[in-house]
């Protein structure tokens, strides 16, 4: 399979960020997996993005959306570092998206001064975890979310 083509989708006032097209991959991906994928940082930095923040489109070569990944300064007192959300149509079955997607990530964090970057994905499966580390990203740990009815 050919590699995707990687489009960068500046996320400032003004920039080209399609929001209807994260929104229809993030649908896409819900629906398959029961869960929604990127998480509340991505969507209050999209609502009112950093001067360095930015998100990358991969397209297949017919131009549709295979995946969207975003990236920026973290909003937490985690410490300074970077926060990257992932998301790929779960249909196409393209494995080439997601590493792509993650070394655009990479680069860009490299360019506006590097840092430590945290990919934070809800329950990742092997392949998911595959794309992380072929982009270099190592698991760190493994958090759980757990509910209950008030």
């Amino acid at each position: 399979m050919a590699a995707p083509q990687i489009v960068a989708a500046r996320a400032a006032s003004g920039g080209g960020v399609d929001v209807d097209a994260i929104r229809a991959l993030e649908h896409a991906a819900a629906v398959v997996h029961g869960h929604t994928v990127l998480g509340d940082a991505v969507w209050r930095d999209l609502a009112a993005p950093q001067p360095d923040s930015a998100g990358f489109f991969a397209r297949s070569p017919e131009g549709g959306h295979l995946g969207y990944v975003h990236v920026a300064r973290s909003d937490s007192f985690a410490g300074p570092h970077w926060t990257v959300g992932l998301v790929v149509q779960p249909r196409t079955g393209d494995a080439t998206a997601p590493p792509a997607l993650l070394d655009a990530a990479v680069r860009h964090v490299g360019m506006h001064g590097g840092g430590r970057l945290v990919l934070w994905q809800f329950d990742p499966t092997d392949a998911d975890d595959a794309a992380s580390q072929q982009a270099g990203f190592g698991v760190e740990r493994d958090l759980y979310q757990m509910r209950v009815p008030l």
